[in-house]
């Protein structure tokens, strides 16, 4: 057998491990999508990511009350002082 025989069966042989590896991450792909499909997953993915947004907007208007009241309180004390400050 010349040299070059041995050679293209080996190529062939990567060449077939290469069609059924993307074969098999097909398979695999289109199983995935049927059983994200089937349990809602994806579905969940959205929920999770409207809730998590919903909770953020929340948390930041917290935030900002907080803010808004600490800063009249602060100026309300600094009013206060200025006002006994004058007084003495």
């Amino acid at each position: 057998m010349p040299s070059y025989a041995f050679a293209r069966g080996e190529g062939e042989l990567i060449g077939m491990a290469l069609i059924y590896f993307l074969i098999v991450v097909v398979v695999f792909l289109i199983f995935r999508e049927v059983i994200c499909w089937y349990w809602k997953i994806n579905t969940r993915i959205e929920l999770l990511a409207n809730t998590m947004n919903l909770l953020t907007n929340q948390t930041n208007k917290r935030r900002s009350r907080i803010l808004h009241i600490v800063q009249n309180i602060s100026l309300k004390r600094l009013g206060l002082c200025i006002v006994s400050l004058s007084r003495k």
